[in-house]
């Protein structure tokens, strides 16, 4: 026997329009004429009536027509007509009802070699199953109707739906749609179900291997008191094969097909009928008596699309027997409430007796739930790594639970370090963090269920050994030559230099990603990373982007493609778990500054407004509270013009008694050289004119007064005679300028360089006057971001 499965394909539809069935006239609403001429009408020219009529391809003849169709949803009749004659080109078709209301008037319907049909759509032209109509045709000319008009009476019945056809549970094998089932020669069956009751009192079907086409054998079954009918199947053959199942009425009219798909695996292979399920859901009201129990039917059980197809009854009792609820199924899971007097305490086993069908074999389930004050026996717990590396340098950890009897409804976690409690490792997997080094890790689990007492176990502790450290993997793109290097887009790491400082080639593009052997990083953010950066970059001419990628070459990158645009600033942070346990420092190299001072955590580093182009980058990452060495020019991390342009600096120098040109914000006042007698820088004026209220104090410390008082804006601060040296400095904002900014300030001294910074008020410069100070800097900073830091660790001020 051969055997087969669902899919009501585009064949399968069109065996649905089974051929109409000839039926007497006593069948009719009304029983009067069939085929014949209508009464003539005058004036109609000598063209000839039509010969032939039909419905569906059934011809009309004496008696009245009942046609049939396999299913409401096929709503098109056919109507067909033919002339004796090969002039005749066009017809007229009219359907008509009883009353005499025009259905349909189809003026001009062509005629081809004598022949022409016309659709009747049900839907559309609102025609009823049973109703009597007729259906007249006669020739026509281009002056109108010029033959003489034949009728044809008939009716409409629809056959039987196409039937929902599902496995039956409780048989030896399952064969579903399509993973392999059962074997061959091993039996199993299926359950034809009417889409409407009583629409079939029996069933036909047959096995095919070829999908939309009709079996060569059909089996007749009556239907069951529920209308239901099981079709065995014992398979002679692997593979996928098709089962076409057909419903027919009381007066022996068949429906439409439907077409089962289904599997069998070669050899004796048996898939298992599959159990009910029963599960304990989270009981909402204790106190109300009654224990709650979900029953849950195979998901095997589907019809031919696919579709659950929940179906039957189930009844559960307890062991000695007595039933203690009942539940159909209109849903694949039922709920039913247990009698908690009846049920009783600690565990019980009960018994659901499943039937699917009238007459079908019942499928027995036990299941053994708690009735109250219930514990659970049993478990273990261990640390196991997601990836399958060595747990004592994993960063991917993962509770592994087994042992619990009965299995648990759910469970609970707690992570634990050195025995004490992690604060929000409350999850089954647990990402170690870097300060997890050194010490010893475990978990604890709890095993809970409804009316369960909890039971925790904790794992053995591991010690988690030293793990590879995050790092920067970087590499810059120049606008003339390309990517610095040709074999990889990030091929610099951890401080070294991508780029070329002071060669006069400018960086168009800079991409750059953490890296680790020990996390999973990417470059940007994922489910599964660990860490990874979110950049920005200050592009010529545009300001401001987020991170872009060249989905061509997969490349993550700050800056422009192809443009030939200076890529002025940038932006790094750093994202993701462990991201709080690392900070990430970066530095760029600007023609006129040189390297500028280290940026971190999405602070600017560069330039902005100045037009001046980055010549190479530094990026490193390090463990949080750990910086890098200062740069030696001691440069602030960014500098940008609107803000810097607020400050203007007059430097006074010695012996040449002359007051030079006014240096802005970030710039140098005066001469910063290491070698020769440069002039002594012995008085400043400084102006702060912003777009805040307020400006800047400036004290000096001169010989023979020690530190004068301080003088407002654009107020000399020092002295202009040369028996008077000036040593030190200090400044301080007023006024809203105050409320916004910070001012640092640094001083070059002869023989020693610069200094470092001072700011808001402190001293920069030396106490002997001895020292020769020769140029100072002023630099405005907005609070809130990061402070210049001094080139080689140096004190703002020397005793």
């Amino acid at each position: 026997m051969q055997q087969r499965g669902v899919a009501r394909g585009r064949l399968t539809r069109m065996m649905r329009t089974l051929r109409p069935v000839w039926v007497g006239a006593a069948a009719l609403a009304v029983g009067t004429a069939g085929l014949g001429p209508a009464a003539a009408t005058t004036g109609e020219a000598d063209l000839p009536a039509p010969s032939v009529l039909s419905v569906n391809g059934e011809e009309c003849g004496a008696e009245p027509l009942v046609t049939t169709l396999s299913s409401e949803s096929y709503y098109t009749v056919r109507l067909d007509f033919a002339f004796d004659d090969a002039e005749v080109t066009t017809a007229r078709v009219e359907v008509v009802e009883q009353d005499g209301d025009v259905r349909m008037n189809a003026t001009q319907v062509e005629v081809r070699d004598g022949r022409g049909r016309v659709g009747l759509a049900r839907g559309l032209y609102g025609i009823v199953e049973g109703e009597r109509y007729t259906y007249r045709v006669r020739a026509v000319t281009s002056e109108g109707p010029s033959g003489q008009p034949v009728e044809c009476a008939f009716s409409l019945r629809i056959g039987p739906r196409w039937p929902d056809v599902v496995p039956v549970l409780g048989q030896e094998a399952l064969y579903p749609l399509s993973t392999g089932g059962g074997g061959v020669g091993i039996p199993g069956a299926f359950v034809a179900v009417p889409r409407v009751p009583g629409d079939a009192v029996a069933f036909e079907y047959g096995f095919t291997d070829v999908d939309g086409t009709l079996p060569t054998e059909l089996t007749r079954i009556q239907a069951g008191a529920d209308g239901a009918a099981e079709i065995p199947v014992v398979p002679t053959a692997p593979g996928t094969h098709f089962l076409m199942v057909v419903g027919v009425d009381a007066d022996d009219v068949r429906g439409a097909w439907e077409t089962r798909r289904f599997q069998v695996t070669a050899g004796s292979a048996v898939r298992p009928a599959p159990a009910m399920t029963l599960t304990e859901p989270a009981d909402t009201l204790p106190a109300d008596g009654r224990v709650p129990v979900d029953i849950s039917l195979s998901a095997d059980l589907e019809r031919g699309d696919g579709e659950p197809f929940p179906m039957g009854e189930a009844v559960v009792r307890s062991s000695a027997g007595a039933e203690l609820a009942r539940t159909t199924f209109d849903a694949t899971s039922e709920r039913v409430l247990l009698d908690e007097a009846a049920l009783g305490t600690g565990f019980r086993e009960l018994q659901v007796e499943y039937r699917q069908f009238a007459g079908a074999t019942p499928v027995v389930t036990t299941a053994r739930i708690c009735g109250g004050s219930c514990s659970f026996s049993g478990g273990k717990v261990s640390v196991a790594s997601e990836s399958g590396s060595k747990v004592t340098l994993a960063t991917d950890l993962t509770a592994k639970v087994s042992g619990f009897s009965p299995a648990p409804a759910s469970y609970t976690y707690q992570w634990l370090r050195d025995g004490k409690d992690l604060k929000g490792a409350t999850k089954k997997d647990y990402l170690s963090v870097p300060t997890d080094q050194g010490h010893r890790l475990a978990v604890k689990v709890t095993a809970r269920g409804e009316r369960m007492t909890a039971r925790s176990v904790t794992s053995s502790s591991v010690l988690v050994g030293d793990r590879d450290e995050m790092h920067a993997n970087y590499g810059v793109k120049f606008t003339k030559f390309g990517w610095q290097s040709r074999f990889s887009y990030q091929n610099f790491s951890d401080g070294q230099t991508a780029g070329n400082a002071g060669g006069g080639y400018t960086v168009e593009m800079l991409s750059a990603s953490p890296g680790s052997r020990a996390y999973s990083t990417s470059t940007g953010p994922t489910e599964s990373s660990a860490m990874w950066f979110e950049m920005q970059g200050y592009v010529q001419g545009r300001g401001w982007s987020g991170q872009k990628s060249q989905k061509t070459d997969w490349v993550y990158y700050v800056g422009s493609i192809g443009e030939k645009r200076r890529l002025e600033a940038i932006r790094i942070d750093t994202a993701g778990p462990v991201s709080p346990y690392y900070d990430v420092f970066y530095r760029v190299y600007v023609p006129g500054r040189g390297w500028l001072g280290w940026a971190t955590n999405g602070g600017t580093s560069g330039t902005i407004g100045y037009g001046s182009r980055i010549e190479a980058v530094q990026i490193k990452v390090l463990r949080h509270g750990k910086k890098p060495s200062a740069s030696g020019s001691g440069n602030a991390p960014s500098y940008s013009r609107s803000t810097q342009k607020q400050v203007r600096v007059e430097p006074f120098t010695q012996p040449s008694k002359t007051w030079w040109s006014a240096a802005g914000g970030g710039t140098t006042a005066g001469w910063a050289r290491t070698v020769g007698a440069p002039r002594r820088l012995n008085a400043v004026r400084v102006d702060v004119d912003g777009r805040y209220s307020g400006g800047v104090q400036v004290s000096a410390k001169v010989k023979g007064d020690g530190w004068r008082a301080y003088v407002g804006n654009d107020r000399t601060a020092g002295a202009t005679r040369l028996d008077r040296p000036t040593s030190a400095y200090r400044m301080r904002l007023t006024g809203g300028m105050a409320t916004h900014y910070r001012v640092y300030y640094r001083t070059y001294v002869q023989g020693v360089g610069w200094l470092g910074w001072a700011h808001d008020g402190a001293a920069s410069g030396t106490a002997s006057y001895a020292k020769r100070p020769t140029a100072v800097q002023v630099l405005l900073v907005p609070k809130g971001e990061a402070a210049p830091r001094s080139g080689y660790g140096r004190s703002a001020y020397r005793r």
